[in-house]
């Protein structure tokens, strides 16, 4: 008897009732930017054109006040907003292929090159008129705050990442010198990015998080993917060990979350008492990209340890997303209030840590938070997003650009959806554009667009200005360029699993445990995952594991797994692309353990 379930997917559903019932509850996605995440480009591409009014035509740059409609008001610019909308529209044009957003991004970064370098001291000055001259007196002009000089490479690193232009990539380069060699603290156990500076770069002082976390997210991270460079790796995960070794530790001083101001020497400065719920979800999501490239334990248990805290006290479980900002030595919250990049962490951090642990409360965290702001923050009518809500959503200012806000925030949410969801939670191929022009050199371009395990994430497919393409190195993400060849790359990247991929987080496994395939329903490929506990006195080491899919009528459709496995967490991909619609059932022998479980497969 041949089922066609295609006919009636009422016949799927009515038939799980007749299944078993042993299943554990799963978790259903209710936001439509992770349920399709082709939907994270149509609103990053709305977003990115909102910021096409507040482009200066006569001087170039951005304006940093605009109101709800895009209208700018006033005449101010900043270093601070031609890099953030520099960043968005880079990201914006790799998403869409787009090359409108590269124009806008060239010349945001053209007006902050020409006009905020600090040529007598090094560094970037901040405020400016529209003409671009430095107001003495301007915010962040009196000092070289690593605030400021980390988010000048933000903009930089994106352009940078999407055209692999020269003049950007020396600009970077410069700036980050001026970065390290005047805020990098040396000295041995003491070691770290100041957190501020006099204008001449003298007498440096302060740690915490912003030297530190925005250090990581701005560019330390991003130039370490960009260059494949050792030492910029090696950057990078000594920031992170700082947040282990001092921020960590700090925890306990406060009723939620951690100091952010540090001395010179790390001790925690506990009469700052201001912790925002966005800076510890920052935290979490940089410890998990550190794990990542250099699995240590100790950045999941921290990660986790911050993701469990903003869950006990401070996420809105009634209509999602995080509150804003505590007293962190009392726990007080300060309002209900809640910010638009407060959010997109809460989808960052929530969406790496369920892909570590399969936990799937921070799975429902990031998709209830993107829920609430895809309903309240985005602007339907407008365009863009809102800087803050009140709990149930409605906007307490309609200014869409101040000086703490411009296209950056909203536009990485949207990437980072994509890219993500895809790469991490379905195990779907993304596309990104690139534009590299030709060049009288041959180049080689290593393309590194997430952290992801590195013998995971591949190159499957290139076209070069529509056409087919084939010099590039699918294993070590590098495309090759011959001299006098450019044009519009789109580049398919996959996060192609082995058939059975061990994850080393080992420390919570107490027992067998096979879990609900994800997606569910899925089309064409799903993900299943089971646990084999460490060695006990009755139990073994190993374990000889068998994993099979079944048919509905109990015929075999393939065999997964077949082999002696020791204590670990195990991800393995089923793919069904050549099987119809319908329920299958996979089931899991290991050692005494056996089990069954169900999933849905809708084409």
């Amino acid at each position: 008897m041949i089922i066609d379930w295609r006919k009636s997917i009422k016949k799927i559903f009515a038939g799980l009732f007749l299944l078993t019932t042993a299943v554990p509850a799963q978790y259903n996605l209710k936001c439509d930017y992770l349920i399709n995440p082709e939907n994270a480009i149509l609103y990053a591409d709305s977003c990115a054109k909102f910021w096409f009014k507040s482009y200066d035509t006569t001087y170039g740059g951005f304006f940093e006040n605009v109101t709800r409609d895009g209208t700018p008001s006033g005449t101010t610019k900043t270093m601070l907003g031609q890099s953030r909308t520099a960043y968005a529209m880079a990201r914006a044009f790799m998403l869409t292929g787009d090359t409108t957003y590269l124009s806008y991004a060239r010349g945001a970064l053209d007006f902050m090159y020409e006009n905020a370098w600090d040529s007598v001291n090094t560094g970037w000055f901040n405020e400016m008129n529209q003409k671009g001259e430095i107001n003495p007196t301007g915010q962040e002009n009196n000092r070289k705050w690593s605030f400021i000089q980390h988010y000048a490479l933000l903009g930089i690193c994106a352009m940078f990442d999407a055209t692999h232009n020269g003049v950007d990539k020396e600009i970077l380069l410069k700036g980050r010198s001026s970065i390290d060699e005047n805020l990098w603290d040396s000295r041995k156990g003491y070691e770290g990015y100041y957190n501020e500076a006099d204008n001449d770069w003298q007498n440096p002082k302060g740690k915490g998080f912003t030297p530190t976390m925005d250090g990581i997210t701005t560019h330390t991270l991003n130039m370490y993917l960009l260059t494949g460079s050792d030492e910029y790796k090696q950057r990078f995960i000594k920031m992170a060990d700082n947040v282990i070794e001092y921020i960590y530790p700090a925890m306990s001083e406060f009723n939620y979350g951690y100091p952010e101001e540090y001395t010179s020497d790390w001790a925690p400065v506990l009469s700052n008492t201001y912790v925002f719920t966005g800076h510890m979800l920052k935290s979490a999501w940089c410890l998990t990209r550190a794990y990542l490239l250099e699995p240590k334990q100790e950045y999941i248990d921290f990660s986790n340890a911050i993701l469990e805290e903003v869950l006990a006290k401070g996420y809105d479980s009634q209509y999602g997303g995080c509150y804003k900002e505590y007293n962190g030595a009392t726990g007080t919250r300060y309002d209900n209030n809640k910010e638009w990049w407060e959010l997109e962490q809460m989808f960052t951090s929530g969406i790496m840590n369920y892909y570590l642990t399969k936990d799937e409360r921070f799975l429902q965290m990031a998709d209830e938070s993107m829920e609430f702001y895809k309903k309240y923050f985005v602007d339907h009518q407008y365009g863009e997003v809102y800087q803050t809500t009140n709990r149930t959503g409605s906007p307490t200012t309609t200014q869409k650009a101040s000086y703490w806000k411009a296209g950056y925030h909203s536009i990485e949410l949207g990437y980072y959806i994509y890219l993500y969801t895809n790469l991490y939670l379905y195990k779907n191929p993304v596309h990104l554009y690139y534009k590299i022009d030709a060049s009288d050199t041959a180049k080689a371009l290593m393309l590194y667009p997430l952290a992801i395990e590195d013998s995971c994430l591949k190159i499957t497919n290139v076209t070069l200005n529509g056409e087919e393409y084939t010099d590039f190195l699918s294993d070590k993400r590098v495309l090759n360029i011959p001299q006098n060849i450019g044009g519009i790359f789109k580049v398919t990247f996959e996060n192609i699993v082995p058939v059975d991929v061990e994850h080393t987080l080992q420390a919570n496994i107490t027992g067998f445990e096979l879990k609900q395939n994800f997606p569910n329903p899925f089309n064409p490929s799903t993900m299943i995952n089971y646990s084999l506990p460490a060695g006990r006195q009755e139990l073994p080491m190993n374990s000889f594991v068998n994993l099979k899919v079944y048919d509905i009528l109990g015929r075999e459709v393939a065999t997964l797994v077949n082999e002696e496995k020791p204590a670990g967490n195990y991800e393995v991909k089923f793919d069904a692309s050549n099987i119809s619609s319908g329920v299958y059932l996979y089931k899991l022998q290991a050692g005494e353990y056996n089990k069954t479980m169900k999933m849905i497969l809708i084409k």
